[in-house]
């Protein structure tokens, strides 16, 4: 039997709601908690009590929120994701601590 679903966004936060004729669920997006250090923690972007939630894509990697949270690659020198240092190609997931530090820390 072939379901069909119906997944809408709607403007209530972050959360998705997937309907189908036999079952509702309701689906909260996946979100990391972010931590920046030194510079990078300057902005609004992120600052450094971890405070900073930001949703993520299934799949999505560090150098791809990186680059949406407006930051270039050579700001930023050491990623830690869940307290171990990683590379821009490192693929996220839900509950995840990203740590994010830049040249200058002398690493």
């Amino acid at each position: 039997m072939k379901a069909d679903w119906l997944i809408l966004k709607l403007d209530l936060g972050s959360r998705f709601f997937a309907r189908n004729t036999h079952l509702d669920r309701e689906f909260s997006a996946m979100k990391v908690t972010l931590k920046c250090f030194a510079k990078l923690s300057e902005g609004d972007v992120c600052d450094f009590t971890g405070s900073n939630q930001q949703e993520i894509s299934e799949g999505e990697t560090v150098g791809s929120l990186i680059s949406r949270l407006g930051f270039s690659q050579e700001e930023v020198k050491v990623i830690f994701l869940n307290g171990r240092i990683v590379d821009f190609d490192a693929v996220l997931g839900d509950g995840d601590q990203v740590g994010l530090a830049p040249p200058q820390l002398g690493f």
